[in-house]
This record gives C-alpha cells, structure tokens and sequence, in this order.
C-alpha cells in the first residue's frame, strides 16, 4: 500500500508548490490569482510582470515538478508503472489544484511536459503538431488550441508503433494501456481547466 499511497501525497505536495505565485509576489510583489487571467502558470507571471525571465523561471521550475517525481518515483519504486501512473497525474493534479492556494492553480500543461520528456517524449511533439494544426487551421487562439491538443493526443499515441514508443522513453512503462490510460488521466486534469469553453465550443 505505501508504494501508492506515498507517490500519491509527494507528488500531489511537490506539485501543489506555486512557483507563480511565489515569484510574483518576490519580484513583484503582485497576486497571480487576481491579475491578468488568474493563472499560476508561467504566461501570466510574464504578462503580469513584463519580465521575460520571470515566465521561463516559472515554465522550467513547474517542468522539473513533474520531471523530478517522474525519476523520484522510479528511483525507490523500480519496476511498479502504477506507482509511476499515480504520481505523474497526482503531480499535475497538485499544480492545477494546489492545496497551497485553496484548490487554485495553473493549467498544467508545463509539469505534464516535465513527467512526458521521461515518459513518453515523441507525445510531446505530437501534442505540438495538433495543437499547431488547431491554432492555425481553425482558431488562433491558445485558450482554444491548448484543450483540444491535450485531449486528441493520447488517442494518437495508439497510432504509434509500440517497440518505437517503448525506445524513444528515457523511462518506460512496459503496458501500453497503461500507458494510454496515464496519458488519458492527465489529459483530463489540465482539460478540467477549459472546460467551460470546451461546452461553448461544442454547443455552437
């Protein structure tokens, strides 16, 4: 039971961390919750404070939110994929619902990079090239393009050869189920996040 329960409660923690926020607040002494679009995450922190350097610090620390309990996870659990399921989505789930910030938080879509990169990096470039398709073909717009992405990739991941998936992975999952489901889980999370404009879309 520790081997789920503990990637649970750690990455959900390690995840919940707003480093939007936090640098916000430092450097600028401004509330990402209540300025520009309300987001912890790393555009707004740029849009808020009009400091590049500001927005690719809060991308590359929420990255490595989910890159470091990817290899966490593996490193005391060898060998047990649902550990790993576990703590890629709980991990995301922290930073979308951080208990920090009274269930508040980003979109999630730089952590699920850093947990891809490990896991699963060539749905990194296909989330890339459908999300460039939908920003350009039918609506330039990244609030648009983001969700839509995010849900069509891991149906595109079946279309991948499985040997090819297995070694393009710095750290496999051997079941490719559980892989899609992992893939379908953290989907859903940063989803949760659009989901009132994913209604407006589909009712027109």
């Amino acid at each position: 039971m520790i081997e789920y329960l503990l990637p649970i409660l750690a990455s959900y923690l390690i995840g919940s961390v707003p480093f939007a926020f936090i640098l916000v607040k430092l450097f600028a002494n401004k509330n990402v919750l209540v300025e520009g679009s309300g987001n912890v995450g790393a555009m707004n922190s740029f849009e808020i404070t009009r400091k590049k350097w500001i927005g690719i610090l809060v991308f590359l620390l929420d990255f490595f939110k989910g890159f470091v309990v990817v290899l966490l996870t593996r490193h005391f659990f060898k060998g047990n994929d649902f550990s790993l399921l576990l703590s890629s989505a709980f991990v995301v789930l922290g930073h979308n619902y951080s208990i920090y910030l009274k269930f508040k938080g980003g979109k999630g879509l730089a952590t699920t990079s850093g947990v891809l990169f490990l896991i699963q990096p060539i749905m990194l470039l296909v989330w890339f090239i459908i999300w460039l398709l939908f920003f350009n073909l039918v609506k330039k717009d990244m609030d648009f393009a983001n969700p839509f992405a995010t849900i069509l990739t891991p149906f595109c991941f079946f279309a991948i050869p499985e040997n090819f998936a297995q070694q393009a992975a710095f750290i496999s999952i051997q079941s490719k189920l559980l892989l899609f489901i992992n893939l379908a889980l953290i989907a859903l999370i940063i989803s949760s996040k659009y989901f009132s404009l994913i209604i407006k879309f589909l009712k027109k």
